[in-house]
């Protein structure tokens, strides 16, 4: 059993990893938890528990999500422009993806948000300055929302290593000269 555990927090912390630079971990996360509780019966962490790190990781995603809105949402943009700087984002992950394997995806995601801001504000307005703050202020926005997630990632680990240590720690035989 402690092989499986060690196995799944391994993995639990590579999903962190992967969601640092910007590939989708959080759902590797979220399959490794349940996994984590149909592998121990439900003795490390209660069904409970694993709600409220899924709804957490969830959270985590929805804020990534929503993060270039906020960005934009000062500047009193239309609601078109800001789901096209969504979309601008998962283009560029793709192509960050695609481009420099690893953290190309994270560059990606902020570049495309950048780069499709900068466009949509651009053709509006016709002001290279103001289309550049704005852009940067999505691109931000972005890389802030893309923080939280890995936070908030971090903490769910955090919580399942402690949650493993804890019982372990209950379990290990005392050692001693013959006894």
């Amino acid at each position: 059993m402690s092989a499986v555990l060690f196995l799944l927090v391994f993995l639990l912390v590579c999903c962190v990893g992967a969601t640092a630079i910007g590939l989708p971990g959080n759902y590797g996360m979220m399959l490794l938890i349940l996994l984590f509780g149909f592998a121990t019966d439900f003795a490390i962490l209660s069904p409970l528990h694993i709600g409220v790190l899924l709804m957490l990781l969830v959270l985590g995603e929805v804020i990534e999500f929503v993060a270039s809105f906020i960005g934009l949402r000062k500047e009193k943009l239309g609601l078109g422009t800001q789901l096209l700087v969504v979309g601008g984002g998962i283009v560029g992950g793709i192509i960050g993806s695609g481009v420099l394997p690893l953290a190309g995806s994270l560059a990606g995601v902020v570049l495309g948000v950048f780069v499709t801001a900068y466009i949509l504000v651009y053709r509006r307005l016709r002001d290279g300055g103001e289309a550049q703050r704005i852009a940067l202020r999505a691109a931000l926005a972005q890389m802030i929302g893309t923080g939280t997630k890995v936070v908030i990632g971090l903490l769910v680990v955090t919580y399942v290593i402690y949650s493993v240590v804890r019982k372990i720690s209950w379990e290990v035989p005392p050692t001693g000269i013959g006894f």
